[in-house]
């Protein structure tokens, strides 16, 4: 019932803390440095976009193991009524 919760807690915990910490990162740069959040935004859009893409491709491949299995039953369905066991063989 609540198969897709955990997976979505996940992916929005990801998508939260990831930026997150690169911007920390970032930030520790920055000061390392003596530049002012050049790093810490850079690294932040960096792990959005990543993150973004991250779960693009994610929803694709499933979407993609879903399709494939969806459309497989549905060819084996078909192919098993035409596989020619239920049927006489012919002569010329």
């Amino acid at each position: 019932m609540n198969h897709g919760f955990g997976n979505a807690y996940g992916r929005g915990f990801e998508l939260v803390v990831t930026p997150l910490v690169f911007g920390g990162i970032g930030w520790l740069i920055d000061r390392a440095v003596g530049t002012h959040l050049v790093f810490m935004i850079g690294l932040a859009v960096f792990a959005m976009i990543g993150m973004f893409v991250r779960i693009w491709l994610g929803y694709d491949l499933e979407m993609r193991e879903h399709e494939a299995e969806l459309f497989g039953k549905h060819r084996r369905a078909d192919a098993g009524t035409t596989d020619g066991a239920d049927t006489a063989p012919r002569n010329p």
